[in-house]
């Protein structure tokens, strides 16, 4: 069954909204992953649920020029340098100290909504600006942390449509 409203399968959405969880979508570019995800982003905010949307391949700006439909929704999208990863990357903290990536999570687990859900479109691209190797999963590792403490869903675009190490982690 498909829920009418954004199409997204009834199993999608049961599965968000039953407990915390980790999703990883991927494809090669031009499957349907962003708008995929943009429609969970966008029926989990709808129906009053919290939800970030972290864009690494571009500014918030550009994405929403893309995307106008989610103007109403800009607050809750982010991107690269709205978090500062890249000042954190130049200093050369470990992964572990990435106190706004902490702060995000913290501001999401505070909110009386649920679900909670953190999307990060790509998470290859992220680790790209971070210069993070592409078998090295720290990243990955600290995200899913943060996100099983705070109770929060991880929902991980992915570029590469192969198996990797980060396929044991998710739900």
């Amino acid at each position: 069954m498909v829920n009418r409203l954004m199409g997204l399968p009834d199993e999608v959405i049961s599965h968000i909204f039953k407990e915390p969880r980790n999703i990883m979508i991927r494809g090669y570019a031009g499957a349907g992953k962003t708008i995929f995800a943009l429609n969970i982003f966008q029926y989990i905010l709808s129906k009053g649920g919290i939800a970030y949307y972290l864009v690494t391949m571009m500014s918030k700006k550009k994405f929403l020029s893309i995307f106008p439909w989610l103007k109403e929704y800009e607050r809750y999208i982010l991107d690269f340098e709205s978090l500062k990863l890249d000042l954190i990357k130049k200093l050369g903290l470990p992964i572990r100290d990435y106190e706004s990536v902490r702060a995000l999570f913290y501001e999401i687990s505070s909110a009386k909504k649920y679900p909670k859900v953190f999307i990060v479109d790509s998470i290859d691209y992220l680790k790209y600006k971070l210069e993070v190797k592409e078998n090295d999963i720290t990243l990955e590792e600290f995200l899913l942390l943060f996100s099983s403490e705070e109770r929060i869903s991880l929902i991980f675009l992915k570029e590469e449509p192969n198996e990797s190490p980060l396929d044991s982690m998710m739900d």
